[in-house]
């Protein structure tokens, strides 16, 4: 597979001098991959490109979030702005005519993998149950398990709310504590004390939920068991979710994964790298199953660099991540 390469290199790599922070050049300068095609093809450099041609590479760019679309609208202008400043621009910036909406129609919601933190705070305020919305705090924070066992086993006495500290245990009996945020805890908190459950996030019936001290519960019903739910109830919420607020990709796994690329993405702002340093750190938090060769034990950290990467960080959260 040919590489991709950056139209005009040298003008770009001027520009990006005029910026110290090795993270701004490295996301400007995989934006400047990206518009690599359509420049060469117009063989026109995207400091010259009119509102049209900006909008055709926006097009073809298919950011996931509207974070991105405006942060790639930012990195063009801020390039043509220099542009134009050092005189290799005769006409104005033509994104000086537009606002920050304008870049929101871009937007690929269709090919939507993982999700952001915002995201995840976007649905928790339209989702009407609270234990909905714990299932995806829980499991973007590093709650798992075989099976959704470290899920489905928590319960009101393994959490020490004073410390934001979770307590959890697998089928296995597997122990490991989970510091988690106050936003998870709120929500935890939200999902206890929750009576009843509306179907269909509100546009469904509405039934009772099963007195007991399980953070996930299901409906009272003679067919349920009073003790703890089982996978396929959180499977199902997942899906309600999923297709009432159309994200085809959402399940439990890419939750996971949305988690382990957030924490990617705070890891790479502490450290400036994202290494296998990062990764493994990465890998102890989610429980990642590590690979045993021998006497030795490792994580698989090209499988993890296959979407906790700046690439993915990038598409969630933009060039101010």
């Amino acid at each position: 597979m040919e590489k991709e390469k950056i139209f005009n290199e040298e003008l770009k790599l001027k520009f990006l001098s005029e910026y110290e922070s090795e993270k701004t050049r490295s996301i400007y300068n995989y934006l400047f991959l990206k518009s690599g095609d359509l420049e060469d093809v117009m063989n026109i450099d995207l400091s010259q490109f009119n509102l049209k041609q900006i909008e055709k590479l926006l097009k073809e760019i298919k950011p996931l979030t509207i974070n991105v679309a405006r942060s790639n609208g930012r990195i063009i202008s801020a390039y043509i702005n220099w542009a134009v400043k050092v005189g290799i621009r005769n006409n104005p910036n033509p994104l000086k005519e537009v606002g920050n909406e304008w870049f929101d129609q871009f937007v690929d919601k269709e090919s939507k993998l993982y999700l952001s933190s915002e995201d995840i705070d976007g649905l928790e305020k339209q989702l009407v149950n609270a234990q909905d919305a714990v299932i995806l705090y829980l499991i973007f924070e590093g709650v798992f398990g075989e099976a959704l066992s470290e899920l489905l086993n928590l319960s009101i006495n393994d959490i020490d709310f004073d410390n934001n500290v979770l307590f959890l245990q697998d089928d296995f009996s597997n122990k490991r504590e989970l510091k988690v945020t106050s936003q998870c805890i709120r929500i935890i908190r939200q999902a206890m004390s929750e009576k009843e459950y509306h179907g269909r996030n509100g546009e469904g019936r509405t039934v009772k939920l099963v007195d007991n001290e399980f953070i996930i519960r299901s409906a009272d019903t003679r067919s349920t068991s009073p003790g703890k739910a089982n996978r396929h109830l959180v499977y199902r919420r997942i899906t309600t979710v999923s297709e009432h607020f159309d994200y085809p990709y959402l399940t439990a796994k890419s939750i996971q994964k949305s988690g382990m690329i957030k924490m990617g993405r705070d890891l790479f702002i502490k450290h400036g790298t994202l290494g296998k340093d990062q990764l493994y750190e990465i890998a102890k938090r989610f429980n990642v199953n590590t690979i045993k060769v021998k006497e030795y034990e490792y994580y698989n950290s090209t499988l993890l660099s296959s979407f906790v990467n700046l690439e993915n960080i990038n598409d969630l959260y933009g060039s101010d991540f």
